[in-house]
């Protein structure tokens, strides 16, 4: 049932997440919204001393930096990838 929950652009952020492949990460404006989504059904938490709020948009960053995967997320990111 959650997986239909989450679209397929959110999937590939945690496999991202999973895989370690967030280096390059470029802002635009729904990464915010689709993180925030994430977070509110348990897959991701901001980083420590973080905010999804202050991803930069328009330039490359670490996602990794900002956000990470729960236990929940790790796995199924893990059943993802």
């Amino acid at each position: 049932m959650m997986a239909m929950l989450v679209p397929q652009v959110e999937k590939n952020h945690l496999i991202n997440l999973y895989r370690h492949t967030t280096k390059d990460y470029k802002g635009r404006g729904t990464l915010r919204s689709e993180m925030r989504h994430l977070e509110s059904i348990g897959l991701v938490r901001t980083r420590a001393g973080r905010n999804i709020g202050d991803m930069k948009t328009f330039a490359e960053f670490d996602l990794a930096e900002y956000i990470e995967l729960t236990e929940l997320g790790t796995q199924w990111a893990k059943q993802l990838a």
